[in-house]
């Protein structure tokens, strides 16, 4: 009798011992707070998030999912922060007496942590919606976010950029600051200074980037442009008081996938195409000439680009329209100087009104005369009106340069309708001005 009271109580004792050491084990009691905010840029011209990008992500979601805070900036031309946060701080984890347990406890955080995961790729939820990419406001965005732990200093703070770093509006406009400056950590120092207002205070708060370079066709970036973006980048990030080591923001190996958007691009907002020129020296005077005009290229001023209102000719927002057209009209005239285009067709497109529908005069009349808005205001900007030439092809555009409205099992789609209220813009030397040449003479057959 004596013996099996003994034996209970080393049993006893030994249990105690095991739970406490689980306890122990677990780390729950000793991780330090973490508050992340993840910039998540889902858009066109990049390839698709890595692997090895998305296991380290993981790592560090997981440091924060049990102890800390994580929200979600969406990175597109419009940055937002999405409403859903994760992390005990944020109040959506509880931890029931078992978690301590060390073996729970990390079974739960990896299930966490694959469900933040999860939530960040979902391409219904972290999809571009604006578009173009303005990644300062994003930082902005994330900044803010985390703004709340400020006056905790027992909580680390981090921001995560998933993205490939090539920001075409806002503050920082890679259409305007080329990374072949001679000094870019001065350049980043003066774009705040001038700025100040646009960029945020980034004391204490430490980065990583994800991503960065990773372009995709038609965006084109050389290794050496790439190093230069990571320059740029830094420069900022650290004359906004960041904390990060030259590491954490680098280059990512080329993508192993495809271009995760190419295929659906007409799903997604139009981004556009920045070209980094480098300077050409002169061999005889030894400053540097004029970049080289980059070959004509098609320039479609889309319903989500250049809105006009449905069943109109009219702009939605004609100073957002003018100041857009204001850049084709430079473009424009640069292909004209150069010699590489004699004409420049303005071409006016409609929304279907029916998956089925056919020739309507007046469609067409509307399509043209949205292709006679945009030249004036081409016109307006220095384009010589008989360089131009604008006509209208109603809901009759080719299909590779429009959206299905009814791709849907038939059901009408405003947003891909909103694209194809466009124009257009096509230097006569392309293969695709033939064929709206020829499609417009087919029209005038079937009026």
């Amino acid at each position: 009798m004596k013996r099996n009271i003994l034996l209970a109580v080393i049993i006893f004792i030994a249990a105690i011992t095991s739970s406490c050491s689980a306890a122990a084990g677990s780390d729950f009691a000793n991780e330090k707070p973490v508050a992340i905010s993840i910039v998540i840029g889902r858009h066109t011209n990049q390839n698709k998030i890595s692997q090895d990008a998305i296991n380290e992500l993981s790592e560090i979601v997981s440091s924060a999912v049990y102890s800390g805070y994580i929200s979600v900036v969406l990175c597109d031309g419009s940055p937002v922060t999405l409403p859903e946060t994760f992390g005990y701080l944020a109040d959506s984890v509880s931890f029931p007496q078992d978690a301590r347990n060390a073996q729970i406890y990390e079974q739960r955080k990896a299930k966490y942590t694959q469900k933040v995961i999860d939530f960040i790729l979902d391409e219904n939820i972290t999809k571009a919606r604006a578009q173009d990419v303005d990644i300062m406001s994003a930082i902005f965005e994330a900044a803010r976010s985390l703004a709340r732990f400020s006056d905790s200093p027992e909580i680390e703070r981090k921001i995560i950029i998933v993205d490939s770093g090539i920001s075409t509006t806002g503050t920082v406009n890679f259409h305007e600051t080329n990374l072949h400056g001679e000094n870019l950590e001065a350049a980043a120092a003066d774009l705040i200074k001038n700025n100040p207002s646009a960029f945020p205070n980034l004391t204490g708060i430490g980065f990583s980037w994800l991503g960065l370079g990773d372009v995709a066709a038609p965006q084109m970036l050389k290794s050496e442009e790439g190093e230069k973006l990571a320059l740029f980048w830094r420069s900022v990030l650290r004359e906004s008081g960041a904390a990060f080591e030259d590491n954490d923001i680098r280059v990512a190996p080329k993508g192993s996938e495809p271009n995760l958007y190419i295929e659906n691009s007409q799903a997604f907002p139009f981004v556009s195409t920045v070209v980094f020129t480098p300077p050409q020296i002169d061999s005889e005077t030894g400053f540097a000439a004029p970049p080289a005009v980059p070959e004509p290229e098609i320039i479609v001023v889309q319903g989500d680009v250049v809105a006009f209102m449905p069943d109109s000719a009219e702009f939605i927002d004609i100073t957002d329209a003018e100041r857009k057209l204001k850049t084709e009209a430079e473009k424009i005239n640069q292909y004209l100087l150069s010699g590489k285009a004699e004409k420049i067709f303005i071409v006016g497109s409609t929304a279907k009104t029916s998956p089925d529908d056919n020739y309507s005069a007046s469609a067409v009349e509307l399509s043209a005369k949205r292709a006679r808005k945009v030249t004036e205001v081409l016109v307006a900007y220095g384009v010589a009106e008989n360089n131009l030439e604008a006509f209208g092809l109603g809901p009759h555009v080719p299909a590779g340069q429009r959206s299905d409205e009814f791709a849907s099992s038939g059901v009408f789609d405003e947003t891909a309708a909103q694209r194809n209220r466009c124009v257009l813009i096509v230097a006569d030397t392309l293969p695709l001005a033939d064929i709206l040449l020829a499609e417009r003479e087919n029209i005038k057959t079937r009026g």
